[in-house]
C-alpha cells in the first residue's frame, strides 16, 4: 500500500519525513499544498482518505458550506 501525506505547513512535513526515515517506511510520500475546492482536483484518486485535525481549519478558512463540499470530494 502506498501512502501520501498532504499538509500546507512545511514544519509538519519535516516531522513526518523524519518519522518516515526513522521507521524505514516504504512507499510513503509527502506533498506541501493547501487543499481547497480549487486544488482538490490536483490530488490523486485514492482508495482511502483520512482527514486528521483539519476540518475545523477548513470551516474557519472556507466557511461551513464550502468545507462540506470539500469533504465530500
Amino acid at each position: 500500500m502506498s501512502m501520501l501525506g498532504v499538509d500546507m505547513e512545511e514544519r509538519f512535513l519535516r516531522l513526518a519525513r523524519h518519522v518516515k526515515r526513522r521507521g524505514q517506511f516504504d512507499r510513503v510520500g509527502f506533498l506541501n499544498m493547501e487543499v481547497s475546492n480549487s486544488t482538490s482536483e490536483l490530488l490523486p484518486e485514492v482508495d482511502l482518505v483520512i482527514v486528521l485535525s483539519v476540518w475545523h481549519h477548513w470551516v474557519l478558512y472556507f466557511g461551513l458550506e464550502e468545507a462540506t463540499v470539500l469533504l465530500k470530494k
